[in-house]
């Protein structure tokens, strides 16, 4: 298997490495999201864009198969509220941790 460091486009999530607790406690509830709508097997389909300002990260869009269709995972966890949308330019400088879900729904609940 490949395993690479990613950024999902349009998709801004709180960071785990944030000072303040709650952003960080958001950013643990977000990854546990993410990680319960994956396939069990782990596979993906990964549109790419291109890489990410700091030339690190590959930049797009994942995708998994759900119910025959592929569905976007990064617009998925927008919906859920587990981050806001994003479109490159500065994001906003205030945390809220009001504009985010604080609790990890089960899979049949985030995937449609």
């Amino acid at each position: 298997p490949l395993k690479m460091s990613v950024r999902m486009l349009h998709f801004d999530s709180p960071e785990l490495n944030s000072k303040n607790i709650k952003e960080r406690e958001l950013a643990r509830v977000a990854k546990k999201a993410l990680e319960t709508m994956l396939p069990k097997d782990g596979r993906v389909t990964f549109k790419c864009t291109g890489w990410d300002k700091y030339g690190s990260r590959i930049l797009g869009d994942i995708l998994i198969k759900h119910n025959g269709k592929l569905v976007s995972l990064n617009t998925l966890m927008i919906v859920h509220r587990y981050g806001l949308p994003f479109t490159g330019k500065e994001k906003k400088k205030e945390f809220d941790p009001s504009n985010f879900n604080n609790k990890v729904l089960s899979r049949k609940e985030l995937l449609p």
